[in-house]
């Protein structure tokens, strides 16, 4: 697919790294390494950031 966007397929304008450059989120979705941790404790770790921004 990039190959294609190189040649100028334009099929799909201002794809990130090809036509339009790549920019840092300024606030970047969490991430969890199910190698690290059990899915579930990663569930864990995820609700309770949600309901600290939820209550607080």
């Amino acid at each position: 697919m990039f190959t294609e966007l190189r040649r100028g397929a334009g099929f799909i304008p201002e794809f990130t790294g090809v036509s339009s450059r790549y920019e840092t989120p300024l606030k970047a979705a969490p991430t969890f390494d199910t190698a690290l941790q059990s899915v579930d404790a990663c569930v864990a770790q995820r609700t309770t950031t949600l309901d600290r921004r939820a209550f607080g």
